[in-house]
């Protein structure tokens, strides 16, 4: 540690939380011990939904493409609802979200993911 650091405080490993999915999201206050941020790491399981959602979009595309491509109207229609359902899946999941109060929770949960219809 060096001599000019100011509120300066050795932790123990059993005072560390013990997720490392929210490290970025770990705050301290004076000398106390970290916790995380839960607004934070709300924001940051959220955009980790965004991330994992990507994918699925470019899927759905290359599906609605062959479905096009087939004249196959059920299908297109049955991905149309797909995909809007994906892009509505950060908003339509924020409570869920919210709801979660701590970092074990949050890390527990998962989106309700809707089902592929390819």
């Amino acid at each position: 540690v060096p001599v000019d650091a100011l509120n300066v405080r050795v932790c123990n490993l059993t005072e560390i939380p013990s997720s490392r999915r929210f490290r970025n999201c770990w705050r301290r206050v004076g000398i106390g011990v970290p916790t995380v941020d839960m607004l934070l790491a709300r924001v940051q399981r959220m955009n980790e939904v965004r991330a994992e959602r990507a994918p699925k979009l470019i899927k759905s595309d290359v599906d609605f493409v062959k479905a096009q491509e087939a004249a196959d109207l059920v299908k297109q229609d049955a991905l149309k609802k797909y995909r809007q359902s994906l892009r509505n899946l950060p908003a339509t999941e924020q409570l869920n979200v919210d709801a979660q109060l701590t970092p074990e929770a949050l890390d527990a949960w998962q989106p309700a993911w809707p089902i592929d219809p390819a």
